[in-house]
C-alpha cells in the first residue's frame, strides 16, 4: 500500500539517474583508458557505491522534488552543489575503502559525466515526459457534502488531478455552484459519453444505502474505471488518513498491518530496533557526552530529563532525554510545542534542531519500551486530553512509540489539540502501512530532516 503512494513521476526520475550514472562511469573507464575494469567483478560494487552515495545526496537535496521547474537557478545551484558533495564524499570513501578501486581520473572524468548527463535528463523529464506522461487524471467525486466539498479543497491546486463535477442525488444540489457544480444524480454514472472522459470515481459518501447508487458505482467498475473511497483516495495523495471522514467499518474493513503479527512487525523489527539502538549508543557516544558537559556547563545537573511516558498498549514508561529546558520548567507546558519556548536552554535549542536530546531514548528502545520508528511517545496528560477530543486516538498505542516517526518528519512538534489531530492523521497512516519499506523511507527523511532541519524542533 505505501509504496503505491509513491510518486511514479519520483521513480522514473530515480531510475533515470541510476541509468544515466552507470552510463557516466563506463564512459568514464573508456576515457581514462581503464576499459578492463568494466569486466572486472568488482565492476558492480563500485557502481554501487557510487550510484547509492549520488542518489541519496539528490534525495537530500529535493533534486526528486516535481514542485519547482527542474531550469530554475536554484534548482540548478542545488543540484551543482549536490554534484559536488557527491564527487566528495565518493572520494574520501573510495580513498580510505581498499576494496573499491577506482582512479581519481576516472571520479572526476565521471562527476562531470553525471553532471551533464542528469541534468539533460531531467530537463528533457521535464519537457517532455512530464507533458505527455503525466496528465491529470479526471477525477468526479460522488457526494457533495462535507467530505466531497474537504476532497475538492485538498485537490484544487494539485497538478495531479482535475476535478470538473460533482455527482449528487439530493436534487436541492443539482446545478448549483459547490465548488465545482453537480451536475446530477448517480444515472449520470450510466451514460457512456459522460464516462468517457472520466480517469476516477471517488466516492464520499459513507455508509452508501441507496441501491441505485451502488449499481451505478458497479457499473463504473465494470467499465474499468478506477472507483474509490474518498479516505484511501485522500490517504495516496498525502500520506495521512482523514479521521474526520472515516468510521468504524472502514477500520475494520481495511488491513492495518501495524496491528498484525507479521514476521516484520513482531520478529524482524525487534531485532533490527536492538542493532539500531546499539549503533545509536555506541556511534553517538563523543556527541552524547559532550552534549552533557555544556548542559552541565550551562545548567548544572541532572543532565538527563526522565519523564513518564505512554507507550504500547497504553503502559506508562520511563522515558529517557537530554535535558533542554532550565531546571524546574518542565510542568509549566503553556508555551509547550511553541518555536520559542522560553523554558529551553541556549544549548537545548541546538540539541533540539539537530535531535541529538533524543538519542538517550536509544536505551528506552534497548528495553523494549520503545521502537526505533514509530509514533511519537506522549506524556498521559496529553493521551487522556487528545482521547476525549479526537477520535481513534487509542490506535496509535497498538504500537510502539518511536525516536522518530511518519508523523515526527512530516508535522511539527505541537502540544495543542489541533497538533495532536494533525499527528493522528500521520500515526494511523503509518499503523495501516507498517512495513520495512515506510520504515527504511522514515530513516531517509529523518537524515534530511536532522541534516537540514526541515521540521525538527
Amino acid at each position: 500500500m505505501f509504496l503505491k503512494g509513491i510518486s511514479k513521476k519520483s521513480l522514473i526520475l530515480f531510475l533515470g539517474d541510476l541509468f544515466f550514472i552507470v552510463i557516466a562511469y563506463i564512459s568514464a573507464l573508456y576515457i581514462r583508458g581503464a576499459s578492463e575494469i568494466f569486466s572486472d567483478e568488482l565492476f558492480i560494487l563500485n557502481y554501487s557505491v557510487i550510484a547509492a552515495i549520488n542518489v541519496f545526496i539528490f534525495y537530500l537535496f529535493d533534486l526528486y522534488d516535481f514542485s519547482v521547474q527542474f531550469s530554475n537557478l536554484k534548482y540548478l545551484f542545488k543540484f551543482l552543489i549536490s554534484v559536488l558533495l557527491g564527487f566528495l564524499v565518493v572520494s574520501t570513501v573510495f580513498h580510505f575503502v581498499d576494496i573499491l578501486s577506482v582512479g581519481r581520473g576516472v571520479l572526476l572524468i565521471k562527476t562531470i559525466l553525471i553532471t551533464i548527463f542528469c541534468y539533460s535528463w531531467r530537463i528533457l523529464f521535464g519537457h517532455v515526459f512530464r507533458n505527455l506522461l503525466f496528465k491529470p487524471k479526471n477525477v468526479v467525486i460522488i457526494g457533495a457534502g462535507s467530505s466531497g466539498k474537504f476532497l475538492y479543497k485538498s485537490i484544487k491546486d494539485s497538478p495531479f488531478f482535475k476535478v470538473n463535477f460533482f455527482i449528487d442525488d439530493d436534487i436541492q444540489k443539482v446545478g448549483t455552484k459547490n465548488s465545482p457544480v453537480v451536475i446530477g444524480g448517480c444515472e449520470k454514472l450510466l451514460e457512456d459519453d459522460f464516462l468517457n472522459g472520466v480517469d476516477e470515481v471517488v466516492v464520499a459518501i459513507k455508509g452508501i444505502k441507496s441501491e441505485k447508487l451502488l449499481k451505478c458505482i458497479l457499473q463504473c467498475k465494470a467499465k474499468n474505471i478506477e472507483v474509490t473511497d474518498m479516505p484511501t483516495f485522500y490517504e495516496l495523495c498525502f500520506g495521512k488518513i482523514p479521521v474526520k471522514y472515516i468510521d468504524d467499518f472502514w477500520i475494520v474493513a481495511n488491513p492495518m498491518l501495524g496491528m498484525k503479527k507479521t514476521v516484520y512487525n513482531s520478529k524482524l523489527k525487534f531485532v533490527l530496533d536492538k542493532v539500531f539502538a546499539t549503533l545509536i549508543l555506541v556511534c553517538s557516544l563523543p556527541i552524547l557526552l559532550t552534549a552533557m558537559f555544556l548542559i552541565f556547563l550551562e545548567d548544572g545537573l541532572p543532565v538527563i530529563f526522565r519523564q513518564e511516558r505512554v507507550g504500547k498498549d497504553g503502559k506508562l514508561f520511563t522515558s529517557y532525554k537530554l535535558r533542554t529546558m532550565r531546571k524546574g520548567t518542565e510542568k509549566e507546558r503553556e508555551k509547550a510545542g511553541e518555536k520559542d519556548d522560553p523554558r529551553i536552554t541556549k544549548v537545548g535549542k541546538y540539541l533540539r534542531k539537530l535531535r541529538i536530546d533524543e538519542i538517550p531514548q536509544a536505551w528506552n528502545v534497548l528495553k523494549g519500551d520503545m521502537s526505533i520508528i514509530g509514533p511519537r511517545a506522549l506524556i498521559e496528560e496529553e493521551v487522556k486530553v487528545f482521547e476525549q477530543e479526537i477520535p481513534y486516538f487509542g490506535l496509535r498505542h497498538t504500537v510502539k512509540p518511536g525516536i522518530t516517526g511518519w508523523a515526527q518528519v512530516n508535522y511539527k512538534h505541537g502540544a495543542k489539540l489541533e497538533d495532536g489531530f494533525e499527528k493522528l492523521q500521520y500515526d494511523l497512516y503509518y499503523i495501516k502501512n507498517l512495513s520495512p519499506a515506510i520504515d527504511f523511507y522514515i530513516l531517509l527523511k529523518t537524515v534530511k530532516v536532522v541534516l537540514f532541519g526541515k521540521g525538527a524542533r
